[in-house]
């Protein structure tokens, strides 16, 4: 086991000088991470419901409420100054010298040894394009809400209530209605009955054309007539001797 290992020993350090003298080793490491993150938040505001509202004594009543809202956003991001181009330096990385070795005469000879003669020296500039771009996005959606009343019998005895509003104001309307075409019999018979009334080629003519005027007879009282009654004195004359 010892001779092994001397063995391995000895070829170790034989092979290490001959590495050092012929192996030029440069190391250049290059890591290109990016990333980006969009965060888009909608937030639905509780809307109020739909009120319908009834005179008389201002009956309220709140409908159930389906909301539908459309949204979009957009989103820009650009990089000023915009460079088509980008200048990246050229490094002298030359290895000539640094390492002094003996040739087979004895001489001292200065090779190479791993490392560069003049680091961080620029010898020039390479151009490098870039092609820019600006990123744009837009994102439409659309948010639904549904509003629903959870005392379904309060609603119910609303819109009974609201059912008998609209009947009083059906009856309220009836009544104007009456009154109003009472007024235009009225006066349109008081004006007929003076010969007063709008000519054919008026347009307010219409407003008396469904009225009549026809002559009043009070009650159990017979109209104005005429009956043909014969002579008959000289028969009551001759009865009476």
């Amino acid at each position: 086991m010892k001779k092994v290992l001397t063995a391995l020993i000895i070829t170790l350090s034989g092979q290490l000088p001959a590495l050092s003298e012929g192996v030029s080793m440069q190391n250049s490491p290059v890591s290109n991470a990016s990333g980006g993150v969009n965060v888009t938040a909608v937030q639905n505001v509780p809307s109020r419901q739909f009120t319908n509202v009834y005179s008389l004594n201002q009956l309220q009543c709140q409908s159930d409420t389906f909301v539908i809202q459309p949204f979009i956003t957009s989103n820009m991001s650009f990089q000023r100054p915009q460079r088509d181009v980008r200048l990246d330096p050229i490094y002298d990385d030359r290895d000539l010298t640094g390492l002094i070795t003996q040739d087979d005469n004895g001489n001292d000879v200065d090779g190479p040894d791993g490392l560069p003669d003049n680091p961080g020296k620029v010898v020039g500039y390479k151009s490098v394009q870039l092609n820019p771009q600006d990123s744009f996005a837009v994102s439409p959606g659309i948010s639904l809400s549904f509003n629903i009343n959870m005392d379904r019998k309060a609603v119910r005895k609303c819109r009974q209530g609201a059912a008998k509003i609209v009947e009083l104001l059906d009856l309220q309307v009836a009544d104007k209605r009456l009154s109003l075409e009472v007024g235009r019999l009225s006066q349109c018979g008081k004006l007929l009955k003076e010969g007063i009334k709008f000519k054919d080629q008026s347009s307010f003519s219409k407003l008396c054309d469904d009225v009549e005027v026809v002559k009043f007879i009070p009650k159990n009282t017979l109209p104005d007539h005429q009956h043909s009654i014969g002579s008959i004195s000289s028969e009551v004359t001759a009865k009476e001797d």
